[in-house]
């Protein structure tokens, strides 16, 4: 397989709203905190339990859960607290229930990938044609006055 990164989007931590969540925390204090993660292999996943290890600190998984969608109404239900892009939490249907939590020295961000089977073959131009496609959108997304979530 081949790889090529296209984006690099920051990741947000979040809460219900109303749960008595601190709007400001350490990673510190979130371990008291039941979470909500991606299947076991996900990076985001990864990304949270080497920072946990990196800080000693335990990670309380308490609900596996595919996508950003059914991970971001989890944690609107008051379930636990997720990760995900300021791009999903605000086009989230539950938006309104969610609380962002700021966390103190720690600035998570997740690599976007376009992935595709080797060798390409015939398929190269229409994939450099799709790569370059995805790499404009985000570009012009990204010179928009910023309306994502801080």
């Amino acid at each position: 397989f081949n790889a090529d990164p296209f984006d690099m989007q920051p990741l947000v931590v979040v809460g219900a709203q109303g749960a008595k969540l601190p709007f400001v925390a350490t990673l510190q204090e979130l371990a008291f905190y039941t979470w909500i993660v991606s299947q076991d292999g996900c990076g985001l996943r990864s990304l949270l339990q080497h920072r946990f290890e990196q800080e000693r600190l335990a990670l309380k998984i308490g609900i596996e859960a595919l996508g950003s969608d059914l991970r971001l109404s989890l944690a609107a239900r008051g379930v636990g607290i997720t990760m995900a892009t300021p791009t999903a939490v605000e086009q989230s249907a539950v938006r309104e229930k969610l609380q962002i939590i700021r966390v103190e020295n720690f600035v998570p961000r997740v690599k976007a990938w376009l992935v595709y089977r080797s060798p390409a073959g015939r398929l190269a131009k229409p994939l450099g044609c799709l790569g370059d496609a995805l790499k404009a959108e985000v570009e012009m997304f990204d010179l928009k006055p910023d309306s994502r979530c801080s």
